[in-house]
């Protein structure tokens, strides 16, 4: 008697309707690109490359998603060190054919003649010039999003640190639920960001940080970190540092949220090179995304 066997689903029905059930849940794109198939304990990470991603996947699938953000740049002067980047994890279900945003932040540059340039992911730049001893630009936050990027869709966060300043003060680490003060503020330099508001730059107006975005430093003050909320921005009568912008786990289940340090060191024992603060006459560490499937 002939023997015959059911032929196999069609691939892409098997992942979506089986699930976990059979074995592979579907596949991970980045921008359009299969990163290959979803199983239990998948890792896909993103590294810092200056645009916006978006990531798909066909399966409803449950994801601990890890973020760093960036680290601030260092000034030019012994001491002047940008701060360490902060740290944000938790649990999310991602659903199948929708969009998410991803941005990883930009590091904080040192400036030695000219302004700092803003960082991507928010961090604030400087105002007119780099002064005798350089500029610490802000680094900018890493973070997931759903169908576009808005303090709205946000679903996690990492906030970037922000900029050391030529008056030996460190920036402020990047949050954690508030990001770190610069350590000569409030007076000269920016005051770290909280949930509900962006940190504050001594002279106010663009020096503040605001949503996602870190605030410019004045004149030769270094640039705030960015966040959910962005740090301020440090004054140029000093100068001041900036300072660190807030993580966010809203959008996430077993949230934690942990603040870098003044000091350069990043939290949360990020990937080699990344989310660290930059020391004297050098730039910090980009951001870091990684996605582990459940």
């Amino acid at each position: 008697m002939a023997s015959w066997e059911e032929p196999p689903l069609p691939r892409s029905f098997d992942a979506v309707f089986y699930g976990a059930a059979g074995g592979s849940v579907g596949e991970f794109l980045i921008d359009g690109s299969s990163q290959g198939a979803i199983e239990s304990g998948s890792t896909f990470n993103i590294t810092y490359t200056g645009s916006e991603r978006t990531v798909t996947v066909t399966a409803n699938t449950v994801f601990t998603v890890t973020t760093w953000g960036a680290g601030g740049g260092g000034a030019g002067r012994s001491g002047a060190q940008g701060g360490g980047g902060g740290y944000s994890t938790g649990t999310v279900t991602l659903s199948a054919g929708t969009n998410y945003k991803v941005i990883v932040g930009q590091s904080g540059n040192y400036y030695g003649s000219g302004a700092a340039a803003a960082a991507f992911g928010g961090g604030g730049g400087s105002g007119s010039g780099p002064g005798s001893y350089g500029v610490g630009g802000g680094g900018g936050y890493t973070g997931l999003f759903t169908g576009s990027v808005s303090q709205g869709n946000a679903i996690i966060i990492a906030g970037g640190a922000g900029g050391g300043s030529g008056d030996t003060s460190t920036g402020g680490g990047g949050g954690g639920s508030s990001g770190g003060s610069s350590s000569n503020a409030p007076g000269r330099g920016g005051t770290g960001a909280s949930q509900s508001a962006g940190g504050t730059g001594p002279s106010g107006g663009s020096a503040n940080g605001s949503a996602l975005q870190g605030g410019t430093g004045t004149s030769n003050g270094s640039g705030g970190g960015g966040g959910y909320f962005g740090g301020g921005g440090g004054s140029g009568s000093g100068p001041g540092g900036g300072g660190g912008g807030s993580g966010y786990i809203g959008g996430v289940s077993s949230g934690t949220t942990t603040a870098g340090n003044n000091n350069g060191t990043p939290a949360g024992s990020p990937p080699s090179n990344v989310g660290t603060g930059g020391s004297a006459y050098s730039d910090g560490k980009p951001g870091y995304i990684r996605f582990v499937a459940a």
